[in-house]
This record gives C-alpha cells, structure tokens and sequence, in this order.
C-alpha cells in the first residue's frame, strides 16, 4: 500500500515488470466497465505512465502537466504534486485558472505532506472566493481532526458548509457528513439539526439505502438535543424503509431506553 499509494479497496494497479505502474482501476466496477477501462490502459491512453512519459518529453507542455499533477494528487503522493504544481504555475498565464491550480495543487502537497493546514490556508487569504474552496476546507478538515484540533476542524466544516449552501452547491452527503461528525463532537448540535433536516429533504428522491442514511443522522441530532419522542418517530420510519436492520432497531432501543430513564 504504501509503495503505491493504495488509499482503499479494491484498487487494481497495472504494473510493468520492472515495478513501475502504468495505471489502476480505483473501485468496483462492473465488468463492462472493467474491460473498457483495461482495453484503455493496454492501449495507454491517458494513463499514468503516458502522462509520466509526455511531460518527460516535453515538460513545457502544460496540459500534461495538469494531467500528471491530478494523477499525482489521485495517489496522495504529496511531494511530486508540489514539484508539478510549482511547475504549473510556472507555465500558466498569471491569473489564469491554470494557474490558480498550480497554486492550490502546491498548497496541497505540502499541507498533505507535513499535515499541517498554513498552505491551505494561505491561499485562502490571498483569493477568498478560490474555486478550490471544496477541496481546500475538506482537506483542512482532515488536517485539523488529524491533529485532534477541535475547535478548527469545526470553524472549518461550518466554513464549507456556508460556502457550498451560498454557491447552490450543497449537497445531502456533505450536509450528513457535518451534522453526523457535530453529534460526535456534541456540539452546534442546533446548527447540525438544521442542516440534518435539508440533507433529509434533498434527499427524499433517493433509493431506501441512501434515505434511511441520512434520516439515521437526523435521529441521532434529535436525541442529542433531548427530543427522544421525535428521535423514535424518525427511527420508525428507517425501519419501515429497511425491517431488516438490526442497527436502526438498535438505534430505536436506545433511544426508548432515554425515554424510560435508562
């Protein structure tokens, strides 16, 4: 995992016999889709390695370079990202969006590599309205709950959050992802209640699964704040929607147990 940088499972990486990668397949995916994308790689059509080899053949050329450093960021590989990134922003036109990106990609690196947020969020300070808003708060959250910094993961999720729903851009899972992480950190559980609310209302067009997920979220923020009875009226609906787990038959139980002074 480490030498290749495999962040999850399944990850099937394509490797020439000296070690070197060519490229993956990052996933499941169904076996159409999985024959397509190893007919492309056998071909070497956009791969990692035909991205390696063009900028090695002409390292001014910067749509590969772009190409390179999102293969490079893809892979969590933190120092070949701030090389390429420094040289996208080199090459671009300044204040062009490539090299906005070239920027941000050189923040990343080094934020990722040495964990630490100054990077990100200096490029925050100087362009305030950065269209990497997303990637800049979700990877300063990580930061921040990697570092148990408390008070700044949270002032950085709500900064996201703000962002997103001011852009028209928010969406269910980021709105779950917020008031979930607010129920273990109890805390804004006011706020998370709010959003835990919009998450459910924009996803009441989804499969069961999905639905159930987020209504979950929306129970759990109700029991915390001490509205057992709402809590249980929710948890009845998600076993409705899926009788068969055990987890919302559970999550029911303890919420019955608050209600009896347990």
């Amino acid at each position: 995992m480490k030498k290749y940088h495999v962040l999850g499972y399944p990850t099937v990486a394509f490797l020439r016999a000296d070690g070197s990668e060519v490229d993956r397949i990052l996933g499941y995916a169904p076996p159409d889709e999985f024959l397509s994308e190893m007919e492309r790689i056998s071909a070497g059509d956009s791969t990692f390695e035909s991205w390696r080899q063009r900028v090695a053949d002409s390292p001014a050329d910067l749509k590969a370079q772009l190409a390179l450093a999102a293969a490079y960021k893809f892979r969590n590989m933190y120092t070949e990202t701030v090389a390429t990134g420094r040289t996208i922003t080199g090459l671009a036109q300044p204040g062009s969006p490539e090299a906005a990106r070239g920027r941000f990609l050189t923040a990343w690196g080094q934020a990722g590599k040495d964990t630490v947020p100054e990077p990100l969020l200096e490029v925050i300070r100087e362009d305030p309205d950065s269209p990497f808003y997303h990637d800049i708060f979700d990877n300063l959250i990580t930061i921040y709950r990697a570092n148990k910094d408390t008070l700044n993961e949270v002032w950085a999720f709500r900064e996201l959050i703000g962002r997103a729903i001011a852009a028209d851009r928010i969406t269910y899972s980021m709105l779950n992802a917020y008031a979930w992480r607010m129920t273990r950190l109890d805390t804004n559980l006011e706020d998370a209640l709010e959003k835990a609310v919009l998450a459910v209302d924009l996803a009441k067009e989804k499969d069961a699964d999905v639905r159930t997920n987020i209504m979950d979220t929306h129970a759990e923020v109700l029991w915390m704040l001490g509205r057992t009875a709402e809590a249980i009226q929710v948890m009845d609906k998600c076993i409705e929607l899926d009788p068969e787990s055990d987890y919302f038959k559970e999550q029911k139980a303890k919420f019955e147990e608050t209600l009896a002074g347990g």
